[in-house]
């Protein structure tokens, strides 16, 4: 029986290529590679340079314009200068915004939730709280999939995932016998996705919005 083949511990293959490096140019102080990290480093600051005196155009998101309308080439109609894809996040970041009115009317027109097409448009690209976790715990050596995941998502048809989506209103109307004798005029109000006008790249989808008349919002 052949033996299985010791598994790899990735951080024991880590190496601090900055301390590489300068050992690397002790060494060798006019290797081309030196020359090429300089002269790529000067152009990326010329670049950032220009970006920040650019007058940029912000890119609005409505329900007509998802935010994965926001392309690399809409980035450079927009201003950007430069192929650093770091840069550029940091360039579409600033220039990203949604209004209110824009935030509210999403929110509404994505009430059906994964019985909307609309749902799924806007929530595509965006950090909901179904990937915030992956997102935070994610190694920025590995995104790949979870970059997949945002600008592709998936439906998920898992037991569980259906089990949920059978028993969802069996649920709500049990948390209202609960919630009733103890609030003046109880509700549970549809909610589509919500979006933040302050982080527009951040956005949840609440199964609901409980409101009462004793404990006004």
């Amino acid at each position: 029986m052949p033996s299985k083949k010791p598994k790899l511990n990735e951080d024991s293959l880590h190496i601090d290529f900055e301390a590489f490096a300068a050992k690397l140019k002790e060494a060798a102080p006019h290797a081309r590679y030196f020359t090429l990290v300089e002269v790529n480093e000067k152009q990326r600051e010329e670049q950032v340079q220009a970006n920040n005196g650019a007058e940029p155009v912000e890119f609005y998101i409505t329900v007509e314009q998802p935010l994965y309308g926001l392309t690399a080439s809409e980035i450079r109609k927009r201003g950007f200068r430069g192929d650093n894809i770091k840069d550029m996040c940091h360039f579409a970041m600033a220039n990203l915004k949604i209004s209110k009115e824009s935030a509210d009317e999403s929110e509404l027109q994505t009430r059906g939730q994964a019985s909307s097409p609309l749902w799924f448009r806007h929530r595509r690209g965006r950090i909901t709280a179904s990937n915030i976790k992956d997102v935070c715990s994610s190694r920025m050596t590995k995104t790949d999939s979870l970059t997949k995941k945002i600008l592709m998502p998936a439906k998920i048809n898992s037991p569980a995932i259906m089990y949920g989506t059978e028993n969802e209103n069996l649920a709500k109307e049990r948390l209202m016998d609960v919630l009733r004798p103890s609030h003046v005029n109880a509700r549970l109000l549809p909610c589509g996705l919500m979006i933040n006008p302050s982080f527009p790249f951040l956005g949840c989808s609440p199964n609901g919005l409980f409101e009462c008349d004793c404990h006004p919002p």
